[in-house]
């Protein structure tokens, strides 16, 4: 009588067990068939028109009619709908990145992604147990990643606010050096400058001159030899009248001029000479002393000039 009441016990507990365990564990949810969600007409009409922009490589247009489909559903009502879009928004995203290399781009993922997470824990509670929240945070373990191996740009912000300013210290350069200008010392020699450069200049046009009258009596000369050689050639030898008055003419224009090719000689040899040792003491003023010397001389025929030399 004893043992089969308690086997009775026993069976009524593990019936009332088994009911109890089936209903505290709740049947696994089976995958969505993306093929299977309907979008309510705005939604499908931003999603056809995002679709069309990302087919033509426009996919920041994509993004932005793929960001109208997604916030004009319900978190609630359309929530495998709304997860659906929210990839095709992250495509777009993500082929922004890939064709600018902006970093924007995948903060503006990131950001997309725990807004969806947050709606998703406010709209459910943070208990619930929702198949999308595990995918949704693989993404953004995904898109952190990316944003920790992206290599920043000189001036680009970052996710979490403006750049940096790196400031590089400027390399000290020394001052640059002050030229003072020295005080040029007073020539000394410029007044014999002066007075060597034009009497060196006078005399030169003397001796120019004296060089002229000695050519016009040599031609005095030789008119009166001309007129000598004609007389002798007369039956008679006798010069004419007009041929000694033309040979008085010649002889008094070469007196005249062998008295200015002295007179000139004489003047500008002296006058050379003089410019001559005023450019020497000129240039021994300024410590330098000339090797060369122009000297002029009397010869039997008017004058010359001498140059000479030391070594």
């Amino acid at each position: 009588m004893t043992r089969q009441p308690r086997c009775l016990c026993m069976t009524l507990v593990l019936a009332l067990a088994c009911p109890a365990s089936a209903l505290a564990a709740p049947a696994k949810p089976e995958p969505v068939d993306l093929n299977d969600i309907e979008l309510p007409p705005e939604a499908a009409r931003h999603n056809e028109d995002g679709m069309k922009a990302y087919e033509a490589g426009d996919f920041e247009a994509a993004y932005v009619a793929f960001k109208r489909s997604y916030a004009s559903m319900d978190p609630r009502v359309d929530l495998h709908a709304r997860d659906m879009i929210l990839g095709s928004l992250r495509g777009s995203l993500g082929k922004l990145y890939a064709k600018t290399g902006e970093i924007q781009h995948l903060c503006l993922a990131r950001t997309e992604l725990v807004r969806h997470l947050e709606t998703l824990l406010i709209t459910f509670g943070e208990d619930t147990d929702l198949q999308d929240i595990p995918g949704i945070k693989a993404r953004l373990r995904q898109v952190n990643l990316k944003i920790s191996q992206h290599k920043p740009r000189l001036g680009e912000p970052t996710c979490d606010g403006p750049p940096m300013q790196v400031e590089r210290p400027a390399p000290l350069r020394p001052p640059p050096a002050k030229i003072v200008a020295l005080p040029r010392p007073p020539d000394r020699g410029r007044p014999a400058l002066i007075v060597g450069a034009t009497t060196l200049s006078i005399g030169g046009v003397l001796l120019g001159a004296m060089t002229y009258a000695l050519f016009m009596r040599r031609a005095s000369d030789d008119g009166i030899k001309a007129i000598g050689a004609a007389v002798m050639m007369q039956p008679d030898a006798l010069p004419t009248p007009e041929q000694r008055a033309l040979a008085d003419s010649l002889a008094y224009v070469g007196g005249y001029h062998r008295t200015t090719a002295i007179a000139t000689g004489i003047a500008g040899g002296v006058l050379v000479l003089s410019g001559v040792t005023a450019l020497i003491v000129r240039r021994a003023r300024r410590g330098k002393v000339s090797k060369l010397a122009l000297q002029p001389a009397l010869t039997p025929t008017g004058a010359s000039l001498f140059l000479t030399t030391r070594f």
